[in-house]
C-alpha cells in the first residue's frame, strides 16, 4: 500500500454574510517531515521552532500529546495561525511572516479554540480536519494573506508544519466572525 499527500484546502466562512471562500492548502514545510521522522523512527533531529531557534530534537518516547494541534481560546501559539505577510516559502521558512496577534487591539483577531476532528477514512482517502473561529474586534478590517498549522511538540516547542500564502488575501471586516477550516487529504492506493 502506498500513499501520497493530496494537500487540501482551507475554507473561510463569514458568520455574518454567509460568504465562503476556499483556497489551496498544500505547502508542507521541512519541520513537518522532521517531526514525522521523529515520531516514526524514535530518533531525534534538529528542528527550527517558530522563534527561529534550532531545537536539538525532542523525541522522548511516544505519547498521545507528543504533537498537539488543539489550542485553547486566546492561545495563538499553535493550531491554526493567521498572518498578514506575503513572503513566499523557502526551505528555511519556520514561522509566519507577520502573525496576527490575539486580542482586540488594532490589527488583532480574537482567536477561538483550535480543534482537530478524528481522522476519517473513505477509501481511497484519509482526511483530517482542523477548525478555528476568529473574531475581528479590532475596529478595522484585516486582510489575511497567510495561514499555517503549528504543532505544539511534547508540550515544549512550537513547530510550523505548513504555511500557505492566500492569493489575493481574505478580508475579515471589523466586527465579523469567521471560521477557518483546514482539510488535509491523503490518497491511499
Amino acid at each position: 500500500m502506498t500513499s501520497h499527500i493530496e494537500g487540501g484546502h482551507v475554507e473561510f466562512y463569514n458568520h455574518r454574510t454567509g460568504e465562503r471562500k476556499r483556497f489551496p492548502f498544500h505547502s508542507f514545510l521541512e519541520q513537518y517531515y522532521n517531526l514525522l521522522f521523529e515520531l516514526v523512527s524514535g530518533s531525534t533531529v534538529t528542528i527550527t521552532d517558530t522563534s527561529g531557534v534550532a531545537q536539538p530534537g525532542a523525541n522522548t518516547g511516544r505519547s498521545s500529546t507528543m504533537m498537539q494541534f488543539n489550542a485553547a481560546s486566546a492561545d495563538n501559539t499553535h493550531g491554526i495561525q493567521l498572518g498578514t505577510g506575503t513572503a513566499a516559502n523557502t526551505s528555511a521558512t519556520y514561522a509566519l511572516s507577520a502573525l496576527i496577534a490575539n486580542g482586540v487591539g488594532a490589527g488583532n483577531l480574537v482567536y477561538g479554540a483550535s480543534s482537530m476532528s478524528a481522522p476519517a477514512f473513505a477509501t481511497p482517502n484519509f482526511q483530517m480536519v482542523m477548525t478555528r473561529t476568529l473574531t475581528n474586534g479590532s475596529g478595522g478590517d484585516i486582510t489575511v494573506n497567510e495561514i499555517a498549522l503549528v504543532a505544539n511538540y511534547v508540550s515544549t516547542y512550537e513547530f510550523m508544519i505548513t504555511r500557505d500564502v492566500i492569493s489575493g488575501g481574505f478580508l475579515i471586516p471589523s466586527g465579523d466572525t469567521v471560521t477557518a477550516t483546514v482539510t488535509m487529504s491523503y490518497a491511499i492506493a
